[in-house]
């Protein structure tokens, strides 16, 4: 399982992943990264990307953060020092009428098999992947909220779907673990006046920004454009 840092509000990308990562014993003494890392972000109308794989890339990769001016991003760091492809790296990324999709899991699928439809395939093995393509099959963007609940009910055998997904247009954060079994894990919400973070890290100190553990079986919704959250 990898940790993940959402935002969504007014915020400096660089300060922001990098103050999270401080609390991580991922980074080295300079808090780069020492293991493969994705992020999305929206950028105007569009969603963009950036995932390291190779160890060698990290550092140099990382200082292009101070580039990257957002209101809403994904991160994620992976438990893996590399891996085999950028393709592995979350955010996972997809297509889907006419919007580019992010999705970032933080668990292990247990039984793929029962994810699998045939109108989406994942780019690439990892469950995690067939797991997004699952959500987007179920997801339904005039009621987020009760379709993703819907469906995160009935994957009754897997113990471990917090999510993130991500558009142009919204956030959706989902956390939902099956509890009493070692599978249970915080994810902190952090509340600003313009800003919310939400981070399976140790929470950290952000002036202004109060910090509360999110409930497990919660679907929160932030729509980007009128900042709007459900």
């Amino acid at each position: 399982m990898g940790n993940l840092l959402a935002a969504a509000g007014r915020f400096d990308t660089n300060w922001l992943v990098s103050t999270a990562l401080s609390s991580s014993c991922l980074t080295d003494g300079a808090n780069v990264p020492i293991t493969a890392w994705g992020i999305a972000y929206c950028h105007g109308n569009r969603l963009e990307s950036l995932r390291v794989h190779r160890a060698r890339e990290m550092a140099n990769e990382f200082t292009r953060l101070a580039e990257i001016k957002t209101d809403m991003l994904g991160f994620y760091l992976h438990e893996h020092s590399e891996l085999p492809s950028p393709r592995l790296v979350q955010p996972f990324f997809r297509r889907e009428a006419g919007l580019n999709w992010a999705f970032c899991h933080m668990g292990t699928i247990r039984h793929p098999e029962r994810l699998i439809h045939p109108a989406r395939a994942p780019d690439g093995p990892d469950p995690s992947e067939l797991f997004f393509m699952y959500f987007l099959d179920h997801f339904k963007a005039d009621q987020p909220i009760e379709s993703i609940q819907a469906m995160l009910t009935q994957l009754t055998e897997e113990p471990e779907l917090s999510c993130v997904m991500m558009s142009p247009d919204m956030m959706i954060v989902a956390h939902w673990v099956k509890e009493g079994e070692g599978h249970s894990f915080k994810l902190w919400q952090g509340k600003g006046e313009l800003v919310r973070i939400f981070t399976s890290l140790p929470s950290f100190e952000i002036p202004g920004v109060e910090w509360n553990e999110v409930a497990n079986h919660s679907v929160t919704v932030i729509f980007r454009e009128r900042r709007a959250i459900g």
